[in-house]
């Protein structure tokens, strides 16, 4: 009956890593506090807050107080990363509408600190933290491809296969003298 009520006359044995070699350095202490299971379990809230703070960022930004100086820009949120120490936010966005995105950034990172306090109105986290907008490149960089295929020449026996390059994409027709055809074939 002790052993159901939990007294035990027992005492529990505890295991202790043998300590091989000299005293273990700062690092290795590290390694060993990070691979526990208060980790893994603070990464599964992470992951629950970035979806959490980007459906709510992305809300407010459609509907809050200061909607109304976003429209126009095309803009969509694609990421958003909070920093394991819960201390800043990183919303990474992309504009498809502008070529200059600086007026944008300068107007987001404006309106990151009322962002902030309608965020804290949610009461998603005991302290909201700060706000970072960072521009998305991965959108400018396909944005970059699609202009320089725009320009591109791709000759007279080019047929296109591709979507993207169905899509708008002229084709400049040169007559090719049949002379120089055999030289480059050859």
């Amino acid at each position: 009956m002790n052993k159901i009520m939990g007294v035990s006359r027992k005492s529990k044995k505890i295991w202790y890593k043998p300590n091989v070699g000299a005293n273990p350095t700062f690092e290795e202490l590290m390694k060993q506090t990070t691979k526990n299971d208060a980790g893994r379990q603070s990464s599964k809230r992470v992951v629950v807050l970035n979806k959490l703070i980007m459906k709510n960022i992305t809300d407010l930004m459609a509907t809050g107080e200061n909607s109304d100086k976003l429209i126009g820009y095309g803009l969509e949120i694609s990421k958003v990363n909070i920093a394991g120490d819960y201390r800043s936010v990183n919303v990474y966005w992309m504009a498809r509408k502008s070529e200059d995105d600086s007026q944008l950034d300068e107007l987001l990172q404006n309106l990151s600190g009322p962002l902030r306090h309608e965020l804290s109105r949610l009461r998603i986290m005991g302290e909201v933290p700060r706000i970072q907008f960072v521009k998305d490149k991965t959108y400018a960089n396909i944005a970059a491809v699609d202009r320089l295929l725009n320009k591109a020449d791709f000759g007279e026996d080019f047929v296109p296969t591709c979507r993207t390059l169905l899509n708008n994409h002229p084709t400049i027709f040169t007559k090719i003298d049949p002379e120089i055809k055999k030289r480059l074939k050859n």
